[in-house]
């Protein structure tokens, strides 16, 4: 096994391009996304089955090493600020394979 982060992100479904070429841009080699998220945070209740995806969340999990993290974070962090969402970084083991 092979020591990583987890990162997870949940944002608005249509800041999804601008995180995505945000990642792509700082080098982060791969991410999975999941649609229609359900919850409640700060901006109220968000269904994730609405007609459209406007008012639905996503959740990207990336699995890198810290080296990794330290390129995007930062930015990471700006985009939340500016659009709303959460980021999780927490220690977990990868199974090579």
């Amino acid at each position: 096994m092979q020591p990583v982060k987890k990162v997870e992100i949940i944002i608005d479904s249509v800041e999804l391009q601008r995180l995505k070429n945000l990642l792509d841009e700082k080098g982060v080699r791969g991410y999975t996304i999941v649609k229609n998220i359900f919850g409640k945070g700060e901006r109220g209740i968000k269904g994730g089955d609405g007609l459209t995806e406007v008012f639905n969340n996503v959740y990207v999990i990336i699995a890198c090493s810290e080296d990794e993290l330290n390129l995007f974070v930062d930015s990471v962090r700006k985009m939340l600020k500016k659009y709303g969402g959460i980021c999780l970084v927490s220690d977990v083991n990868l199974i090579e394979h």
